[in-house]
Formats: C-alpha cells, structure tokens, sequence
C-alpha cells in the first residue's frame, strides 16, 4: 500500500497542479528558514480545497508538496495533531 502512495505522490508532482490536483504545503516562510504553519490554518485550506473539489469533478488533495515540487512531511505535536480530529 505505502509503494503505491509513493507511485501515486510521483506521478502527480510530474503531472503538477491541475485541475484535479492541488498541492498545500505545511510549512510557510522563504526558502531557507521555512516553519510549520498553524494547524488551524491548514485545515481551512484542506476544508476550502475540498469543499472546491466537491462543488466540480472531484480531485486529489497533496499536504506536504511545496510548489518547487519538493515533498516535506512533518509531524505535528501531538497536542497540536488534536486540532485535526
């Protein structure tokens, strides 16, 4: 299962951002001196992507994908991780 995430996460930075794929990143900041951002935050822009995804065709959401294409994962605290539940 984890192998064919990996395929999926590849073949959908090759094919970049569409339509049917959006890309949110977890991190904000310049290059160099990038920090987590605030949980609440992403998760509104997950809730408005989806919600966007819902209202057409459907899609695929990617967190962790920054726009250079770069795939960053991060663990939020898990104090912080209850904002998601």
């Amino acid at each position: 299962m984890e192998e064919r995430l990996r395929l999926k996460e590849r073949i959908a930075i090759e094919i970049g951002e569409s339509y049917y794929h959006e890309w949110k990143s977890a991190f904000e900041g310049p290059d160099g001196n990038k920090k987590p951002r605030d949980v609440k935050e992403v998760r509104y822009d997950m809730a408005k992507t989806l919600a966007a995804f819902s209202n057409a065709d459907g899609g695929e959401l990617f967190v962790g994908i920054e726009d250079d294409n770069t795939i960053i994962i991060t663990l939020f605290h898990k104090k912080r991780n209850s904002t998601f539940k």
